[in-house]
């Protein structure tokens, strides 16, 4: 059992901890980013959330361009800062999960301690430029596709 974490805020690891203690899964959260799963505050978890914060001990770091195998099926890990320095997304055949990375029609928060909008940017132009179309699942909102926000997101209109 694997979970594949696109960054380290605390929506979208707050249950990470439980689900290792039901399954012993192996986490996996780009390096900069690894910090966070033991710090509600670098998390977001103190000003945001009402839950109780969970830390995640155990994980396994990855970086741009490795490969996660599940098994059965590949995962490429494209490494897009922005969001946060550490947020990846994963491809899999014709689909990729975005995170916080590219949603429908927009983009994620840059406001947050270690975001950047120069390099939420880089990380788009990076993600337009992949060869063909693909089912894009973001961490939040309506499922879309890399040709619909080529051709629709406004934050893809310097990159085009």
């Amino acid at each position: 059992n694997k979970i594949l974490l696109t960054h380290g805020h605390f929506d979208h690891i707050g249950g990470v901890a439980d689900v290792v203690k039901q399954t012993n899964a192996q986490v996996f959260i780009h390096t900069d980013d690894a910090y966070m799963l033991k710090s509600a505050e670098a998390s977001l978890a103190n000003s945001i959330s009402d839950s109780p914060f969970k830390p995640v001990e155990n994980y396994v770091g990855v970086y741009g361009d490795c490969i996660i195998n599940d098994g059965k099926y590949d995962f490429k890990v494209i490494h897009t800062p922005g969001h946060t320095p550490g947020g990846v997304c994963y491809v899999c055949d014709d689909v990729i999960f975005s995170g916080d990375t590219l949603f429908r029609l927009s983009i994620g928060r840059t406001d947050f301690k270690g975001g950047s909008f120069d390099a939420l940017q880089n990380s788009l132009i990076r993600l337009f430029a992949l060869d063909g179309d693909y089912k894009i699942y973001p961490g939040h909102g309506l499922p879309t596709t890399l040709d619909f926000e080529r051709k629709n997101n406004p934050y893809s209109s310097p990159i085009n």
